[in-house]
This record gives C-alpha cells, structure tokens and sequence, in this order.
C-alpha cells in the first residue's frame, strides 16, 4: 500500500504533529542540520495532506534525555492528545526517536493502535494497528517462523526407532496442545490477516515448509506422495480446531486418518 493510500480524510480531520527533540543540550547547540530536518517535518505533513494550520510542532522535549519519559512534558502531552483522538499523524525524524525507553514506545504504539493514528518519519507512513515498523515485524515474523519450523520439522522427522504414524500421532498431540498454541494463534492471525503486506510470499512459505520432512517420514512407508494429503489434513483439522474447540473430535479425525496410512508390508 501507498503512503496516501494509508492516510484517510478522518486521518486528516486530526492534527498531524511533528516530535521534535535532541537528547542533551550539546547535542541541541552541535546538531542544528538535525533539528533544522526535524522542524522541516513540518513539510512532509502538509505534502501527506494536511493543512498548515493543523499541523502542530511539540519541542518541549529538545535538550532532554530519551531514557524515560520522566520530565519530558512533550511526550507526555503527545500520548494524552493520542489518547484523546485528537492526532491523525505524528512525524518524527526517526521513529525510534519519539520514545527510547521500550515501555514509553509501547505506551504510544498501543494507542495508536487503538486510535488508528499513523506514524512517519522521512522514510514511509505506518499504521501501527498492522506495525509501527514493517521492518521490525518482518524480522519478528521471520525468528518466530523460524523457531517454529526447526519445533515442528523435528516433531515430524523419521525416527528409526518408531513407526511413521506413531511420530505423527505424537506430532499431532504437541501441534495441536499447549505446545504450539502460542505459534499457531499467531501465525492463524498472520496468514488471514498481515502476512502478506508484511512478508511477500508467506502463505505459500507457510503452507509448504514441512512438505519435505513430511516426504522423507512418508518414504518409509513408501507412501512419500501422500505428503500433501497429510499436511492438508493437518492444517484442515487445525483450522477446525481453532474455530470450534472440539478437540475430542479433532484427535479422534486425525487418529482415524492415521489408519489409512499403512506401508505395503503391513497391509499384505
């Protein structure tokens, strides 16, 4: 999506605020280009949309440590009128700028969130009811996914000392409970919801990662062509599960499936 194709006119009913500081008064008397860019914000609001008249300048914070919020009467006005609803956009020349203290950062990202107010710097606009920085959750989204293959493709790998669909009915009980439910409510959200605009590609990354683990456990069955249909019903009962809860009959699905799948020397 386009930087004006996240601003809305109810965005722009609101002011557009832009955050000026400098964390010491040396930095403040050595950075005048820098504060001279911040102020120049100002700018980038009323290209983005708003008028010059709604554009406001909080400098109250300049010559003042970023390490907390503590005596910085700027940031404390900035999240109040955030609060409020009364800010459409707030502009920063970094982003990381309008709250170096991570509870502060949280506090502000939070009502935007709650808000729908936006955020920019001189690189893009963010809605931070998807991400405050794309950036940032693209690299979240890809350490979480990680963790998650390297869990599941070793709950799913052939195990010499045990038959394939024992590992998969042992994989099934960890997927399905208290083990993977951290991973697949978020990455349910994800895949119906930010996973695309977020990271390009990721239901088809999501949903075809364990196809090959899948293979070499189905191979010793001789069934490696079955890899698709067991990832399939894996995620369809995974699904069923998430809407209804059920898990009595979801296990006992996926138990009844396990028993169509049988190696040939087994079945004569």
């Amino acid at each position: 999506m386009s930087e004006l194709g996240k601003i809305t006119q109810e965005h722009r009913r609101r002011q557009a605020v832009v955050y000026v500081r400098q964390s010491s008064m040396g930095q403040l008397e050595r950075n005048v280009e820098s504060a001279a860019r911040q102020y120049g914000l100002r700018e980038r609001a009323v290209e983005l949309g708003w008028p010059a008249s709604a554009v406001a300048v909080v400098d109250e914070d300049t010559g003042r440590s970023g390490a907390s919020s503590d005596g910085r009467l700027g940031f404390k006005e900035l999240v109040a009128e955030v609060g409020l609803g009364h800010v459409g956009l707030i502009l920063a020349l970094e982003t990381s700028r309008l709250a170096r203290c991570s509870a502060d950062w949280h506090r502000l990202l939070d009502l935007c969130a709650l808000t729908g107010t936006l955020i920019a710097d001189s690189d893009g606009v963010y809605q931070p009811s998807w991400s405050p920085i794309d950036e940032l959750l693209r690299e979240i989204l890809g350490q979480a996914r990680q963790r998650q293959v390297e869990a599941f493709t070793d709950l799913i790998r052939l195990r010499e000392e045990e038959a394939y669909p024992v590992t998969l009915a042992r994989a099934w009980s960890a997927i399905s409970g208290p083990p993977g439910e951290p991973y697949l409510r978020m990455f349910t959200r994800l895949h119906d919801t930010a996973g695309e605009p977020l990271w390009a590609g990721f239901r088809r990354t999501a949903t075809t990662d364990w196809l090959a683990p899948l293979e070499d456990g189905l191979r010793s069955l001789e069934r490696p062509e079955l890899a698709t249909v067991v990832l399939a019903v894996i995620r369809g009962l995974l699904m069923d599960l998430d809407a209804t809860g059920d898990t009595a009959r979801t296990n006992q699905a996926f138990d009844d499936f396990l028993t169509t799948i049988d190696s040939p020397s087994r079945s004569q």
